[in-house]
């Protein structure tokens, strides 16, 4: 139902990658906690696309912390979190910052 959501209003989104990979093309990843805790429920986050991802790992394995892309694909991803929230909240979707350190820029649906 996210998914369908998104893609009414253009915007490009996909389920979770099985395999734990990043889409070869920018776009919302729909992830599904089913797991029996507090965790669980639907999760949206940004995926910048394999390029950008891998250049932006390249960067972090030599340790270039100060690299651009480090810090460009973050602002991106950032911004493109917010813009989400605000097409699914204009779209009747709730959602809120799960604050989990590991995915800093996801998104839980709340309520659809």
């Amino acid at each position: 139902m996210v998914i369908d959501r998104l893609r009414e209003v253009g915007v490009h989104a996909f389920r979770e990658i099985a395999h734990g990979g990043f889409g070869a093309e920018p776009g919302v990843e729909v992830r599904i906690d089913s797991q029996d805790d507090a965790g669980r429920g639907v999760y949206l986050e940004w995926n910048l696309g394999a390029e950008i991802h891998n250049a932006r790992v390249e960067a972090m394995l030599a340790q270039r912390f100060d690299d651009p892309i480090i810090w460009d694909s973050g602002a991106e991803q950032a911004a493109k979190t917010d813009e989400v929230a605000a097409i699914l909240e204009r779209a009747g979707v709730r959602t809120e910052d799960p604050e989990n350190d590991f995915a800093p820029f996801a998104l839980r649906v709340v309520s659809v």
